[in-house]
C-alpha cells in the first residue's frame, strides 16, 4: 500500500512538474511573439513617417518656379493660343497645384471669374520668365463647351503665391458667336492685344446681320508684378454700318 501511495505522489510530482514547464514554455512565446509583433508595428510606423516625410519634400521640391521653369519654355514675342504648344501635352497641371495655387485666386483680367480644378488634363504650362522682383509663367485652359484661353499669372519672388492672373489670348466661339485675342510683348513689361469678335443674332423674318466687334487694348505690368488692363481704342459695326 505504502509503495502505491508513493509511485502516486511520484507521477504528481513528474506531471506538475512537466506542466510548470509547459506553462513557462507557453508565456515565454507570448511574450515574444508580443515583442515581434510590437517591433513590426513600430517598424510600419517608422517606414510611414518615412514615406510622409519623402512626400513632403516632393512637395516643395515640385510646387517652386524650377518645377514650372523646367515644364515651360521662354516668352515668345507674339501671343496666341497656337504659340508654345510643341510641349503642351506632356506639361499638365498637377490637380495639387491648381487647387493651391491657381483655383482659389480670382482671374483679375478676363474669364471666368474663377478657374475650376476638376479637370486638370485641361490645363498646361506654356512658359515662363523671372523678374527681378516677381516671377511670370503662362497657362493654357482648353474649356470644351467655349474656348482655348491663354493666361498670365504673376507671383511672388521666393513663393508661388499668386499676384495677378490675366487673359492674354484666347480663341473658340459659342452659340452664334465666334472670337479670338492675340498679340505681341511690346517690352517685358507691357502686351499690346487685339481682340476681334463677330456675333450673328437671328432676327425673324429679317436678314442676319453680323456684329463685328475689335478692342485694341494693353496690359502693363508694374515691378511689382501687378498686372494692369487698359483699353486703346474699340470699333462696333452691324452689318455694314458702324456704330461704335
Amino acid at each position: 500500500m505504502n509503495k502505491t501511495i508513493i509511485i502516486l505522489l511520484l507521477i504528481l510530482t513528474y506531471s506538475c512538474k512537466n506542466e510548470n514547464k509547459e506553462n513557462i514554455k507557453s508565456t515565454k512565446f507570448k511574450t515574444k511573439e508580443i515583442k515581434v509583433t510590437e517591433k513590426i508595428e513600430q517598424t510600419e510606423q517608422t517606414e510611414l513617417k518615412k514615406e510622409e516625410n519623402i512626400d513632403s519634400l516632393k512637395v516643395q521640391e515640385e510646387f517652386n518656379f524650377e518645377y514650372i521653369k523646367s515644364r515651360t519654355t521662354g516668352l515668345s514675342e507674339k501671343i496666341s493660343v497656337s504659340y508654345n504648344i510643341s510641349n503642351k501635352n506632356e506639361n499638365f497641371i498637377p490637380k495639387d497645384f491648381l487647387i493651391k495655387y491657381i483655383s482659389p485666386k480670382k482671374v483679375d483680367i478676363g474669364f471666368p471669374e474663377s478657374l475650376p480644378p476638376d479637370y486638370p488634363e485641361s490645363y498646361s504650362f506654356r512658359a515662363s520668365k523671372e523678374y527681378e522682383d516677381f516671377n511670370l509663367f503662362t497657362f493654357s485652359y482648353d474649356d470644351e463647351s467655349c474656348c482655348t484661353t491663354l493666361y498670365a499669372a504673376s507671383t511672388k519672388k521666393d513663393t508661388l503665391d499668386i499676384i495677378n492672373i490675366g487673359v492674354i489670348a484666347y480663341s473658340g466661339g459659342d452659340a452664334g458667336w465666334v472670337g479670338k485675342k492675340y498679340g505681341k510683348w511690346i517690352n517685358d513689361y507691357s502686351i499690346s492685344n487685339v481682340e476681334p469678335s463677330e456675333y450673328d443674332e437671328p432676327v425673324p423674318e429679317k436678314p442676319t446681320e453680323t456684329e463685328i466687334d475689335t478692342i485694341w487694348s494693353e496690359i502693363q505690368i508694374s515691378k511689382k508684378g501687378i498686372l494692369k488692363y487698359i483699353e486703346h481704342h474699340k470699333v462696333k459695326y452691324i452689318g455694314n454700318k458702324q456704330v461704335e
